[in-house]
């Protein structure tokens, strides 16, 4: 996990070495019920629904992004500074 200064926002990304995300998928990665290339996992498809609510709601986004070695995906959100 990385966490990085960006003028008024915090910038938190954790990456992963799984199978990576197509970009056709990516738009749709964040919505409630989405799950992709989940035969073998378990859920609902909520958790990143979840994490971008809160990052809306506390004034930050979400994203993913490809790795640039080609293994697996880094995911970010972005927060609002206090103060």
């Amino acid at each position: 996990m990385d966490v990085a200064e960006l003028g008024d926002h915090w910038k938190v990304m954790v990456r992963d070495n799984g199978i990576g995300v197509l970009d056709a998928d990516k738009p749709f990665l964040f919505e409630r019920f989405t799950r992709f290339n989940s035969d073998h996992i378990k859920g609902a498809g909520l958790g990143l629904a979840i994490v971008k609510r809160i990052a809306e709601l506390h004034k930050g986004q979400v994203g993913v992004d490809d790795r640039p070695d080609g293994k697996g995906c880094a995911f970010w959100v972005t927060l609002k500074k206090l103060g």
